[in-house]
């Protein structure tokens, strides 16, 4: 008869399952749908971001300041014994550091930027990242830069050869290769930030960065004239401001760049 159940379908002639049987089912459905959908990640921490960043550069620039490293002591063993010096070896190596540490800036937003924002991480996060390896590199550099100077210094002064600069002024001492050190720190920092301009500037405007070139120069330009007290520029004469006054003076000017720089980043597309 129609009307008759079929109690091998539980209770119902549609096949499907009521009761318990339909409550299981809906639970497993949902587990499986629940496991299926993918849980959304959380954005790397800023130490880990400031690490990618920071480490990323020093996988290279660690083997340009090696090298640096290696060119001076062989170029000044072989002085030692052939030849005799009456100025800084190692003045020249430091001041080329600054062209390294540049294009560590100009590479943040290029080589950062997708690898980082594509991956959860904000603009903001990144941009905080890139001045965490500003003052990195900046700490580091004064550091490699102060050994440099001190092993130059004690070289000069077991040969019997003058220790000064080329603009004349004396590097011996303990105090001495600690301010060029602290010097060519903040130098180098002021050389990274302005890469890190230059670097944005292509990234968002490929050839029409010449617009922004001079104004992404300035922290650079700053650095090279107000921190120049005994550091040969040839053009200018003596003219210098005292380290006490040039070094807050470009220190500021890096803190306001640096700023600039992050909030520029956070508008960055990614291309």
């Amino acid at each position: 008869m129609n009307g008759t159940v079929n109690s091998s379908t539980g209770g119902q002639g549609d096949g499907r399952p009521h009761g318990p049987t339909a409550v299981a089912a809906v639970a497993v459905a949902a587990v499986a749908d629940r496991s299926a959908s993918p849980v959304p990640a959380r954005p790397a921490p800023f130490t880990t971001t400031a690490s990618i960043t920071t480490f990323g550069t020093l996988a290279w620039l660690g083997w340009v300041w090696l090298l640096s490293a290696l060119g001076y002591g062989i170029s000044l063993t072989v002085i030692a014994f052939v030849h005799e010096r009456d100025s800084s070896l190692w003045e020249g190596i430091a001041r080329w550091q600054n062209w390294p540490i540049f294009a560590a800036g100009i590479s943040m937003v290029p080589t950062f930027a997708r690898l980082l924002v594509t991956n959860g991480v904000t603009r903001a996060r990144m941009a905080s990242s890139a001045i965490a390896t500003m003052v990195v590199l900046g700490v580091l550099g004064a550091l490699f830069v102060t050994a440099g100077f001190t092993v130059d210094s004690l070289v000069f002064a077991g040969q019997d050869w003058p220790r000064v600069l080329a603009a004349g002024r004396p590097f011996d001492g303990v105090a001495a290769p600690i301010e060029l050190g602290v010097v060519h720190g903040l130098r180098f920092a002021a050389w990274f930030v302005a890469g890190w301009l230059v670097g944005m500037a292509h990234h968002q405007l490929g050839p029409g960065l010449v617009v922004c070139l001079v104004p992404a120069l300035i922290p650079a330009a700053a650095a090279e004239f107000l921190l120049r007290d005994g550091l040969d520029i040839g053009f200018l004469g003596d003219w210098g401001l005292p380290l006490a006054v040039g070094l807050p003076v470009v220190a500021a000017i890096v803190a306001v760049s640096a700023f600039t720089a992050h909030r520029l980043t956070r508008l960055v597309s990614l291309r």
